[in-house]
């Protein structure tokens, strides 16, 4: 099966209304774009690298605990790193490789993560008035890249050579495939 944004899907499970109201709730509003990826999607392996937190239980965990345990490790780390007199936002914490990341650290106490790669890449978002902004951090929080103001196009764009500001200059254009998860 293909559609508009993998090549190859294999759905088993997509989040309810009620699940994604209820998460809504909880932590005070979810982009509309990702409302629909849990919707149409649900939880399971997205470009071959990503797993996006499902307000349900999964194999990946759920968007509670997973991004509740990555929040709680961002600050330790942000923590830190101002006990020992930095800032966020400098060399080696949060340090923005774009324009569009310029300030993001400084808010990092506002980001919500909501997925994971494989390879220990975060992916969070950050919400001002009624815009929601996607990132992604390297897996030890060194830096912060824009991935762009929609979750559909961001995943749309890590399939082209657009992953190489997203996630870095190592990556070539990811699988279009989603595989998912009970």
């Amino acid at each position: 099966m293909s559609d508009k944004l993998f090549w190859s899907v294999r759905i088993p499970r997509t989040a309810t209304r009620e699940e994604l109201t209820a998460l809504d709730l909880e932590i005070g509003g979810l982009p509309p774009s990702y409302r629909a990826f849990a919707e149409q999607y649900g939880a399971g392996l997205a470009n071959g690298l990503i797993l996006i937190f499902m307000p349900f239980p999964c194999a990946s965990g759920t968007f509670q605990s997973e991004g509740r345990g990555l929040t709680g490790i961002l600050n330790d780390f942000v923590g830190d790193w101002i006990a020992d007199g930095g800032t966020p936002g400098e060399q080696d914490c949060l340090e923005p490789y774009d324009k569009q990341s310029i300030g993001a650290a400084t808010r990092y106490k506002d980001l919500v993560f909501f997925a994971r790669s494989e390879n220990g890449e975060t992916f969070c978002w950050l919400r001002t008035d009624d815009r929601y902004t996607f990132y992604a951090l390297d897996r030890a929080f060194l830096s912060l890249r824009y991935g762009g103001d929609d979750l559909m196009t961001m995943i749309g764009d890590m399939q082209t050579d657009k992953v190489k500001a997203i996630l870095g200059t190592g990556y070539a254009p990811l699988l279009s495939s989603f595989v998912g998860s009970d």
